[in-house]
């Protein structure tokens, strides 16, 4: 699955809906394809095992990392 899918499916969860439903799509705050490729690796791609892309989206913090994690924060945390 792609980051941007996982981006998307991991703030509906907590948002309680369906990623088809949520108020802002991410391509406003975010490019999906650069979030996408900027960890991709195989032929012609970097190979990036280290590193982690920060932004908000929706009242969260997000942060994808090189693993493929996806981690939220909500602001008022931050």
């Amino acid at each position: 699955m792609s980051l941007s899918k996982k981006v998307l499916e991991r703030v509906a969860k907590v948002e309680g809906k369906d990623p088809a439903e949520l108020d802002e799509p991410l391509f406003e705050v975010v490019d999906p394809d650069a979030l996408d490729a900027i960890f991709e690796s195989g032929e012609g791609g970097p190979d990036r095992d280290a590193g982690m892309v920060d932004f908000e989206y929706l009242g969260y913090r997000v942060r994808v990392t090189a693993g493929g994690d996806v981690l939220l924060r909500e602001r008022s945390e931050v």
